[in-house]
């Protein structure tokens, strides 16, 4: 295994500590850079996530219950880009970024696995 990838088998205690301090601290958030590109990436427990998705509906055009229901079973947001009708949850949540990326607690490694095997 690759020594840079982190699983809860291989984490150090002071590790463990600052993620047990990250769980206290709901919802968490990290930016990253790819290259120029800034992408705030926000973990939400599954209500919140749930909540959050439903709003969506009514505001964003391209959401149906249909689409709103794909995206709790998917328990992730890949990407959302700040404009008119989203920057109210870039202002709820204090991302200063353009883009966010938004995942249920819990569900990176499930979310993980269903894009490692969607690329074959």
């Amino acid at each position: 295994m690759d020594p840079h990838f982190r699983t809860s088998d291989n984490l150090t205690d002071h590790q463990r500590e600052q993620i047990s301090d990250h769980e206290e601290k709901r919802p968490y958030k990290a930016v990253y850079s790819i290259g120029t590109l800034q992408v705030t990436s926000l973990v939400l427990d599954q209500a919140e996530y749930n909540a959050l998705c439903w709003e969506f509906l009514g505001i964003l055009p391209q959401m149906t219950e249909e689409v709103v229901e794909r995206l709790i079973k998917a328990k992730h947001i890949p990407m959302m880009g700040r404009g008119s009708k989203t920057k109210k949850f870039f202002e709820r949540y204090g991302i200063e970024t353009d883009r966010m990326c938004i995942i249920v607690r819990g569900a990176g490694e499930e979310v993980f696995n269903r894009v490692v095997a969607s690329r074959g």
